[in-house]
C-alpha cells in the first residue's frame, strides 16, 4: 500500500486512502471542507520538532545567527540592484521584519520535513503532491503575514519548492500537480452586524481618518526634530502635541510639502540577474539561497529615496513602523543621516517570553526599545528604556461590580508563524478541550451569567461551539472594546498570556489567569513574577482549579483582589509590565528631550545587523 504525505489542508490535494495518509500537522484539518478540525485527532499526524519550549530557543538562535551571515550579501545586492551605497544597517531596518520571520518559516517548515523522514520506517517512499510553480513573491508584510499563517495554497507553494530544492528528502517520491486557485489574502473576521453602535464606530473610524489625514500634512509640514510614530495609546494629536512641546521652534522650520512619496518599480530583468553571494554552509542554507529572490516582497524591492533634505529630517524617531510598507525605508534614512531609532513596545509577550521572535526585529535592530516597565535582558541586548504606556495609561478604573463572568479567549494561527513561546498549532485542539473544562467547572449559577469574548480573528477555527456547548446562555461579546467588557463585568477570566492581562490588571477588575506551563515558557526574570500571581491564586494551571477560585470568591471579589497578597502581586506586575501614570505626556516629554539633547551628528553610529 502507498501511504501519503499530505502538507496542507488544500481540498483538492485531499488523499483517497485517509487513514493511510501521514498529515504533516493539525493546520490540514482547518478550514477543510472534507474534515471539521475535530477529526483530526483520529488521524495520523507528523511530529513536531517543536514539542519543548527550549527546542524553540535554539531554533530561534540558529536562525540569528544564519540572518546576520546572510544580511550582507543581501545588502550588497539591494545595493547593486538600486545602484545606491546605503550602509548594511540601513538594509537591515528595512528588511528585517520581513526576513528574519521568513528565515524561521522556511526553517520550520524544513525541519518538519526532516522529521518526518527520520521518523519513516515504511519500506516504500512517502508518495506527496507538490507544485512545480506559482507565484510567492508577496506585495507586502501584511500579504506575507496571511499567506504563511493561513493560507493552504502559498504553504503548499512554499513547502514545495523546499522539497525541490533540498534534494535530500529521499523518503519523499513527489507527484506534480497544479496549483489550487490562491486565498484572497484577506484574513476572515468574526461575523459582524449593522447595529446602530457598528454604524457609529464606522463614523468615527472615518473621522479618525480624516483627522490623521490632517495631522500627516501638518506633521509632513512641520520640520519637527522628533517624529513619533506607531506608539500604542498615541492618538493623532498627542502625535502632534508632543512633538511641537519638545521642539517648539519646529514653527521656524515650516517646509513646503513635496507630495506622497513612492517607491521606485524595481527592475526585475536586472534583479533576476544579479547574484546572491552568499556561502551556505549546510543543505537547509543551500535551500534558502535558492530560494531567497524569489520571496522578497515588493515594499521591499520598490526602493524608496531620502524625501527631505538631511537637515529637515527628524533626529529621534520612536514607533514600530517596521511592519508597514515604506516605514522601513523612511526610518533607515533617519538613521542613516545620523538619526536615531527608537522602537516601542506594542503588545504583552514583550520582557515575558522565554522565546521572543521578534527581538532580533525590534531590540537589536533599533538603538533603543521603550518597555512597558521592564529592563532585563534575556539574549538581546538593548537600550532598554522604560516609560508608562500611553495605552494603559489612558484606561479608565474599575466601577461598580457588574453581574457577568468575562471569559476572554485567544487565537492560534493554524500554520506555525514564527518562533515564540506561545501556544503551537499542535495546542489548538488541547486549548479548546481546556475552555470546555472551566465552562463545565463553573457552579451553574455562575455559569448562566456566562460571556465570552473571542480574539477578532478566528483563524478558520471554531472557539465559540465548544464554549456554547456547555454554556447555550452564553453571550458572544464579538463587538465593542474589551475594556469596557473588563469594566462591566464581576470577574474576569483570561486564558492567555498577552496583552489583556496588563488591561485588566490596570483598570483594576478582580482577575483570573489560567493556562498550562508550556503554552507561555517565561523569560527567566517573567518567572518569578509569575510565581507571585500562583502564590496569590491570581495565576492556575488547570482549567478545573481555575473554576473552583471563581465560584470561591464570586460572592465577594474585591474582598479577594484587595487582600494583601494579592495587591502586592498585581502591584508588581504592574510595575515591571504594565506601568502607568497620570503624568506620562510629561514623563514622555522629558524623555525625548533627553535623547535629542544627548544626540549629536558626531556621536558614533552602529553598523551592522545589530
Amino acid at each position: 500500500m502507498d501511504h501519503e504525505l499530505v502538507l496542507t489542508g488544500a481540498p483538492e490535494l485531499w488523499p483517497r486512502d485517509e487513514k493511510a495518509a501521514l498529515y504533516l500537522g493539525p493546520w490540514c484539518f482547518i478550514r477543510n471542507p472534507k474534515r471539521s478540525f475535530d477529526e483530526h485527532v483520529h488521524f495520523n499526524l507528523a511530529p513536531s520538532p517543536w514539542s519543548r519550549p527550549e527546542q524553540l530557543l535554539d531554533a530561534l538562535r540558529e536562525i540569528d545567527q544564519l540572518y546576520d551571515r546572510l544580511l550582507p550579501p543581501f545588502a550588497d545586492l539591494m545595493n547593486r540592484l538600486h545602484r545606491v551605497n546605503h550602509s548594511t544597517r540601513f538594509w537591515n531596518i528595512v528588511c528585517v521584519s520581513w526576513l528574519h520571520h521568513w528565515l524561521s518559516v522556511c526553517y520550520e517548515r524544513y525541519q518538519r520535513l526532516s522529521l518526518v523522514g527520520e521518523a519513516w520506517s515504511g519500506p516504500q517512499p512517502l508518495q506527496v503532491k507538490i507544485v512545480d510553480s506559482g507565484s510567492l513573491r508577496p506585495k507586502d508584510w501584511r500579504e506575507y503575514a496571511f499567506c504563511t499563517s493561513q493560507d493552504h495554497v502559498y504553504n503548499l507553494q512554499l513547502m514545495s519548492e523546499i522539497i525541490r530544492e533540498s534534494q535530500r528528502f529521499e523518503f519523499l517520491q513527489p507527484t506534480y500537480v497544479q496549483a489550487p486557485p490562491r486565498a484572497d489574502g484577506q484574513a476572515a473576521r468574526l461575523p459582524g452586524n449593522h447595529s446602530p453602535e457598528r454604524l457609529s464606530a464606522r463614523l468615527k473610524q472615518i473621522a479618525r481618518k480624516r483627522l490623521a489625514q490632517v495631522a500627516s500634512f501638518v506633521d509632513d509640514s512641520m520640520a519637527f526634530r522628533c517624529r513619533l510614530g506607531s506608539v500604542y495609546g498615541l492618538s493623532t494629536l498627542d502625535r502632534l502635541i508632543l512633538p511641537f512641546l519638545v521642539d517648539p521652534m519646529a514653527l521656524l522650520r515650516a517646509r513646503k510639502r513635496k507630495g506622497s512619496i513612492i517607491g521606485q518599480h524595481p527592475d526585475l530583468a536586472r534583479y533576476d540577474e544579479l547574484p546572491l553571494e552568499f556561502h551556505p554552509r549546510n543543505n537547509f542554507e543551500v535551500v534558502v539561497g535558492k530560494m531567497l529572490k524569489a520571496h522578497v516582497p515588493r515594499t521591499i524591492l520598490e526602493y524608496v529615496p531620502c524625501p527631505e533634505p538631511g537637515e529637515n529630517y527628524p533626529k529621534l524617531w520612536i514607533g514600530h513602523e517596521l511592519y508597514g510598507n515604506f516605514r522601513g525605508y523612511e526610518i533607515a534614512h533617519t538613521v542613516e543621516k545620523g538619526g536615531k531609532w527608537m522602537s516601542a513596545q506594542h503588545g504583552g509577550g514583550y520582557g515575558q517570553s522565554l522565546c521572543f521572535s521578534v527581538g532580533k526585529i525590534e531590540y537589536q535592530t533599533s538603538d533603543g526599545f521603550i518597555t512597558w516597565g521592564w529592563s532585563h535582558r534575556h539574549i538581546y541586548s538593548s537600550s532598554f528604556q522604560p516609560l508608562p504606556s500611553p495605552m494603559l495609561s489612558k484606561l479608565p478604573k474599575q466601577r461598580p461590580l457588574g453581574e457577568s463572568l468575562l471569559f476572554v479567549g485567544t487565537g492560534i494561527m493554524p500554520y506555525f508563524y514564527r518562533f515564540h513561546s506561545l501556544l503551537q498549532p499542535e495546542d489548538i485542539w488541547e486549548y479548546l478541550h481546556w475552555k470546555t473544562r472551566f465552562v463545565q467547572s463553573l457552579p451553574p449559577g455562575i455559569k448562566d451569567t456566562l460571556t465570552y469574548r473571542p480574539y477578532y480573528d478566528d483563524f478558520g477555527i471554531d472557539h465559540i461551539t465548544p464554549v456554547k456547548r456547555f454554556a447555550p446562555s452564553c453571550r458572544i461579546l464579538s463587538e465593542g472594546s474589551l475594556i469596557d467588557g473588563f469594566l462591566n463585568a464581576r470577574v474576569a477570566v483570561i486564558d492567555h498570556l498577552a496583552t489583556s492581562p496588563a488591561e485588566a490588571f490596570v483598570v483594576e477588575a478582580p482577575t483570573i489567569l489560567f493556562w498550562a506551563p508550556d503554552w507561555a515558557a517565561p523569560d527567566p526574570a517573567f518567572a518569578s513574577i509569575l510565581e507571585m500571581l500562583e502564590a496569590a491564586e491570581i495565576l492556575f494551571h488547570s482549567p478545573e482549579a481555575a473554576a473552583a477560585k471563581v465560584a470561591a470568591m464570586w460572592d465577594d471579589p474585591l474582598d479577594w483582589w484587595n487582600s494583601s497578597i494579592v495587591r502586592e502581586a498585581r502591584e508588581t506586575f504592574r510595575k515591571h509590565h504594565a506601568l502607568t501614570s497620570r503624568n506620562w505626556r510629561r514623563e514622555w516629554i522629558r524623555f525625548m528631550k533627553r535623547e535629542l539633547s544627548d544626540l549629536t551628528d558626531a556621536r558614533p553610529r552602529r553598523r551592522g545587523a545589530g
